[in-house]
């Protein structure tokens, strides 16, 4: 008779206990993130990480003072088209917005793409 399938031990361990399945971890593409995680991770491009928690956490509006107002200090990631950065609107006063939206307009006009490790141009 052929044997066919798993053989009979082997989801066991030497002493006979059930093996631990090993769960798949590691990076997780942006589009398929929850809607909370995305906004939190747009929010943290333009203000600090724990701010943007808090705003998420305890439904309370980004204020002008918060927000980076040195466009090269934003991650390039915000000018991606495949992101809908007005999704994060709701969590902005109509000034702190302003400023987002001038630095997304002076990011585009550079459109200047840096090393990672040593921040300098790439046509240098």
């Amino acid at each position: 008779m052929v044997k066919r399938g798993r053989p009979k031990g082997a989801g066991m361990t030497v002493i006979g206990l059930p093996k631990k399945r090993m769960k798949k971890c590691g990076p997780v593409a942006f589009r398929l993130r929850s809607p909370t995680e995305k906004e939190t991770t747009m929010l943290g491009w333009f203000v600090d990480p724990n701010v943007a928690e808090k705003v998420i956490r305890d439904d309370v509006l980004v204020e002008e003072h918060e927000v980076e107002t040195r466009p090269e200090r934003i991650p390039r990631n915000c000018l991606d088209e495949n992101l809908s950065i007005h999704a994060i609107r709701k969590y902005f006063t109509f000034d702190a917005w302003l400023i987002v939206e001038e630095n997304l307009k002076i990011l585009k006009e550079r459109n200047v793409w840096l090393c990672a490790t040593c921040h300098r141009d790439f046509q240098e």
